[in-house]
Parts: structure tokens; sequence; C-alpha cells
């Protein structure tokens, strides 16, 4: 069960197979529909020839490329930040609901973002940055050590810490995510941020009318929108048991 709430992200576009769970460890992968709550602690995950893409309520746009796993680790009404399990995750943040930064964190290191475009990718074992417009904070979780990364730059970070500031191409890294997003104006550069009060923002997307929720599915979001959508198959599996017991024992 997930006690956090809505995080007020949601769906943009799913190609493939992308699965949610609330946990995991414990808790089956579900195929997400797009007009799907994402709550807070929530995992998402793109699988083989498979993409999302995911926008929050102050419009920032992350896109997730095949085999990338992130969580989503703050409430709304606090500073957005992101887990990067594994796989390549890119961010362009145009706007904010707090004068402060957001965050992508992996196991080795911490990204602060403010009116940024960047690709972020890990391993498990080596995180590497790549900013193509702005400017971003990264500090090592091994060695607590930080540098400013700027536009056309990237760095990397494991368990020995930071390793040096290199440039790279960001005209092809651009093009390297294209294959990914239907609207090319998804990958637009930004640099600066504008920030924004928090009731200027919906939680989620207009959906059209063939994708809207039925009467059931609004009934089953009110009362058990909470729970993890991948208990219920266990649950199931756990009612058929009890079942069949029942049934064996009269009989």
């Amino acid at each position: 069960k997930n006690d956090w709430g809505d995080s007020r992200a949601g769906f943009d576009a799913i190609t493939g197979k992308v699965e949610i769970t609330c946990d995991p460890d414990e808790v089956d992968w579900v195929p997400p529909m797009m007009s799907d709550i994402i709550f807070v602690g929530d995992h998402i995950a793109t699988r083989d020839d498979s993409s999302a893409i995911v926008h929050f309520a102050d419009m920032s746009t992350w896109v997730m490329k095949p085999n990338t796993e992130i969580f989503i680790e703050t409430p709304p009404e606090q500073e957005t930040k992101i887990g990067l399990v594994l796989g390549r995750l890119w961010n362009n943040t145009k706007k904010l609901l707090f004068e402060g930064t957001m965050e992508i964190e992996t196991t080795q290191a911490v990204a602060g973002i403010k009116g940024t475009t960047l690709e972020m990718e890990t391993d498990g074992t080596t995180t590497t940055l790549k900013v193509i417009a702005g400017k971003v904070e990264f500090s090592s979780k091994a060695t607590h050590e930080s540098v400013l990364v700027n536009s056309g730059e990237q760095v990397s970070a494991d368990a020995n810490g930071l390793s040096e500031v290199i440039p790279f191409d960001t005209a092809a890294e651009i093009e390297s995510w294209t294959p990914f997003v239907n609207d090319p104006a998804v990958l637009q550069v930004t640099e600066g941020v504008e920030y924004q009060p928090e009731d200027t923002y919906s939680s989620a997307p207009a959906i059209d009318s063939a994708n809207k929720p039925g009467f059931l599915r609004k009934l089953r979001d009110k009362l058990f929108g909470k729970i993890c959508a991948g208990i219920f198959p266990g649950l199931a599996a756990v009612v058929f048991t009890f079942t069949a017991r029942r049934k064996n024992h009269h009989d």
C-alpha cells in the first residue's frame, strides 16, 4: 500500500512494454494506463525496445529510454526528486513550483537541476551526467565532492568519486533521443527557469474521451487509489486458493 499520495505526475506517452509498481521487491509490476495516477514512491520501468514520457505539474518533462527505471521520491508540495535506478533519462525543466532545485539521484551521485536540459544515465555502478543546456551541480555520494557542469560538458561518478569534466557533442546526443519521442518539441533545449505558483498547474493533462476511465474505474480509484495495482493479482491468487481449499474441505 502506498500512503504518500498523488505525485501530480502523469504519462505523456507509453511505447512498448512499460510497467509500474509501488514496491519492486514485494509487488508485481503491471502495465499502466495513460490516465493512471502516479503515486509518490512508485517505480516506473521501460523494457526492451520501449520508452515512456512522464510530465510533472511544473511542466518538467522526463523521457525514459529502453531498460530504464525511475522512482518518484517526493510529494508535489516539496521540491521534486527523482530516483534513477538504472538506464538513461532525459530531463527538460522549464518551470518550477519552488525557488529551489529539482534533483535526480542515483546510487553514486545527485544532480541539482535548475532550468536545465540534460541526460543522466547509470548502470548501477557508474553515473554519467551530460548537460545539453544550462548548469547542473553534480555531487558524488562517495566523496561528497561537487562540481558545476556547464552546457556541452559531461562528468561521471563511481565508488571512487568524480571523473574529469570533459566536452561532448550535444547535437549528436539530442539526435540519439529523437526515435523515442513523437514530437521533437519535447527535446527542445531549455536554459533558464520560470517560477510559478503551485495553483497554476493541474495534476494531469487533458485526456480524450476514448481514454477516460469509466464509472467502475473511477470508483476503484476513489476507494483504492492508494493501493498499488500490482497487489491485485496477488489478492486474486489468495482468494482463489482460499476458495479452492474451502471447496476441497466440504467435499
